[in-house]
């Protein structure tokens, strides 16, 4: 069996992707217990270069971000939001206006997995949409983000927060039924070209 000290040994040696993925574990094996451990595992998830080799999204550390146990330090989580804002240099950036229509309806509540019993997950389709749109819009500031269910609703997202603030808001939007074609509507009522 790994000891609290082999556990500190891995998190020194984890991979940034293995790091994003054991922090409950991290935590239940004593390895936050020293600040030493606390800020390196931050700057390791802060880590530009580290984020730009993992290939990360921000939707995967938005998952992390959500599935963080409370035992983790708020310095670690503080460092995960920071790193979903990072993982935006692998967001592509898009010529001119564009329109990003977020459902918003009741289904969109459902786990992104599926029901899965024991394993399905916290993250539902409304988050996985969020982080996707608030993402575009970080990386593309002229871009409208456009929530609807049976309705188009009016969202005054902010490129300049962090994508963990603008998908929560998006996520408090709808329930309901849906209808796509309102979103489009919305778009062609004010003649808009994106």
């Amino acid at each position: 069996p790994l000891t609290d000290a082999h556990w500190a040994q891995i998190a020194e040696n984890a991979t940034w992707t293995q790091t994003r993925m054991n922090l409950n574990t991290f935590a239940r094996h004593n390895v936050f217990d020293k600040p030493d451990r606390v800020k390196a595992v931050a700057e390791k998830l802060q880590d530009e270069n580290q984020i730009k080799r993992a290939k990360v999204f921000p939707y995967q550390v938005f998952t992390a971000y959500q599935n963080v146990d409370t035992s983790v330090p708020v310095k670690v989580t503080m460092a995960l939001q920071k790193s979903a804002d990072l993982a935006l240099t692998n967001i592509p950036e898009f010529e001119g206006k564009a329109y990003v229509m977020v459902d918003t309806s009741g289904s969109m509540s459902n786990p992104v997995t599926g029901q899965r019993g024991s394993v399905t997950t916290k993250t539902r389709c409304i988050d996985a949409a969020a982080v996707v749109a608030s993402a575009i819009l970080r990386k593309n500031p002229d871009t409208e983000v456009i929530p609807f269910d049976t309705s188009v609703h009016k969202a005054r997202l902010n490129p300049l927060d962090s994508i963990v603030t603008n998908a929560k808001m998006l996520a408090d939007f709808g329930g309901g039924g849906t209808n796509c074609s309102e979103a489009l509507a919305s778009v062609n009522r004010k003649n808009g070209k994106g």
